[in-house]
């Protein structure tokens, strides 16, 4: 198939839909977390972003490949995205809610003004401290809610999601990204 496809459980568009065929088969996919497993996921990412601080500048702006973006830009994407779930998702979710999120229909616009916000505007402290700070917080947020909490449904636009299903593939999003930028200092080491 040809074309860019969303798989909700990896968290990421994409176009490879034999890798994700390929992930599913492995157990990427499909295998349900619990509560607790999520917020460990989430917790891992503070001591990888902290390791992050040592990079210096070029590293730091460097792009992981061609066309793609650079440590910082993924970085700041992720800050986005994580700013989106704490501000305009967790407020609203409740059973039976219908989320507007127009940051989900036009997420390009998002991963847009992130980018440019990493590029041009944070340095490397400032992106890895104000990642720390709202991942801290969508942290507290998840240990306070119930086992059910998590199994209750909403929208999200049109999408019908659980709590436990949107942070399974922000998960999927964070270990995407994660890789790519391991990757990218695999080779810089190397070098």
């Amino acid at each position: 198939m040809k074309g860019r496809f969303w798989f909700p459980a990896l968290g990421y568009w994409g176009t490879d839909t034999e890798q994700y065929c390929c992930e599913k088969q492995a157990g990427v996919i499909g295998v349900q977390v619990t509560k607790q497993e999520l917020i460990q996921q989430y917790e891992q990412y503070i001591p990888w972003l902290e390791g992050l601080s040592s990079l210096d500048e070029q590293a730091f702006r460097t792009p992981v490949g061609p066309g793609k973006w650079t440590c910082a830009e993924i970085i700041g994407h992720l800050l986005y995205w994580d700013r989106v779930l704490l501000h305009d998702i967790f407020p609203n979710v409740s059973e039976g809610a219908a989320i507007e999120c127009p940051e989900f229909s036009d997420f390009e616009m998002v991963n847009g003004i992130a980018a440019q916000y990493a590029r041009e505007e944070a340095s490397i402290q400032t992106l890895i401290a104000e990642s720390i700070e709202i991942r801290s917080q969508i942290i507290s947020y998840l240990q306070n809610k119930s086992e059910e909490e998590f199994q209750r449904t909403f929208l999200i636009n049109t999408s019908e999601q659980t709590l436990l299903l949107l942070m399974e593939d922000f998960t999927g999003h964070d270990r995407h990204h994660r890789q790519q930028i391991e990757k990218h200092l695999e080779k810089l080491l190397s070098a």
